[in-house]
């Protein structure tokens, strides 16, 4: 599903990292630039896809303790990914760009859209966190669950490096 990607992970990637510390704030009380922002959230892009494709291959053999192991390293890196972005992404643009109507309302509406898939993402890891246990009923909804979530994910994260992270510069 992810074969768009496959040229960009030949490189060998690093593991996820835990997110940076809050960046300080400005003298003016706002949060600062951080230059390596946008190399680390597409980082992170890349390892979710990795993971995406390793759960997919193992449920596919029905490994689903790897499976498990997986779920719990790909929530880890989105909840880090989502905080990094809330608290480093969003708050930086929406300073700098006070004066700039519409693309804060373009920031904004990209803020909205990512917590609720957020939300869905972290609704189904809850669902399979303990996926060995998972009834047979459960298993069968598993990998349309997962395609969706892939397919949503997928897109969204298209739009980020295309859209929103161009908008992420030292000096608006």
């Amino acid at each position: 599903m992810f074969d768009f990607f496959k040229k960009k992970e030949e490189k060998k990637s690093a593991p996820a990292a835990a997110p940076a510390p809050a960046p300080a704030p400005t003298q003016s009380g706002g949060i600062q630039f951080y230059p390596e922002l946008i190399k680390d959230l597409i980082g992170d892009h890349r390892r979710l896809f990795q993971l995406y494709d390793s759960i997919k291959e193992n449920f596919t053999r029905r490994d689903l303790a790897t499976v498990s192991g997986n779920l719990k390293e790909f929530g880890a890196l989105v909840r880090n990914h989502l905080l990094t972005e809330n608290m480093r992404l969003y708050i930086y643009l929406q300073q700098q760009m006070a004066g700039d109507e519409i693309n804060s309302a373009l920031v904004r509406s990209f803020r909205k859209e990512m917590d609720g898939i957020g939300k869905n993402v972290l609704d189904f890891l809850e669902k399979y966190k303990e996926i060995e246990k998972s009834s047979d009923a459960d298993l069968s909804s598993f990998s349309g669950e997962l395609d969706q979530i892939g397919s949503v994910v997928s897109t969204r994260m298209k739009r980020e490096e295309l859209t929103l992270y161009p908008l992420y510069v030292s000096k608006y």
